[in-house]
């Protein structure tokens, strides 16, 4: 049955290889080698997650895990700014994709905006051509806002900027 909690540092390895492979299969055919391998780098290490596993507030609430048993099956990271909750991190293990992961992860860190930061909108940003991801936040409610140049390297596609009432 899966479940879904805040994560704890020991959960920080599993995080970071969920991350890791999540991230090679969703953008395979979307970027170049070299900015995947700088963006795991930079955001997915083990040591980053371990801080990030630590910290708590309203700028980053930490990781939230769905699991099952000991198996941690995905993560989900996000903040808040006045009324609008971002979620800036969704994955689940590559081989687990479309059984309830994702949104029971979403339901939480959704529940937990609302109830600690009075949201009333959500805001994400997808990377334009996400087959994987864009067909999930349009499933839940989420309307397409803009287009933006990707934030990281300009040269590597643009984002897209999707939100919903909550």
């Amino acid at each position: 049955m899966i479940k879904v909690r805040f994560a704890a540092i020991e959960d920080a390895q599993a995080i970071s290889d969920i991350c890791s492979q999540a991230w090679k299969k969703a953008y395979a055919q979307l970027y170049s080698n070299e900015y995947i391998s700088k963006v795991i780098d930079d955001f997915y290490n083990v040591e980053r997650i371990t801080e990030e596993c630590k910290e708590s507030s309203k700028d980053w609430y930490g990781y939230i895990v769905a699991y099952d048993g000991n198996d941690i099956l995905g993560c989900i990271g996000g903040t808040c700014d006045n009324e609008v909750g971002f979620i800036y991190v969704l994955y689940v293990k590559p081989d687990l994709k479309g059984i309830g992961i994702g949104s029971a992860l979403l339901d939480f860190l959704t529940e937990y905006q609302i109830e600690n930061y009075l949201i009333s909108r959500q805001e994400v940003y997808v990377t334009t051509g996400n087959t994987r991801g864009i067909p999930f936040y349009l499933k839940h409610g989420f309307k397409l806002q803009e287009v933006i140049p990707n934030w990281i390297d300009e040269n590597e596609g643009t984002k897209n900027k999707y939100s919903r009432l909550v």
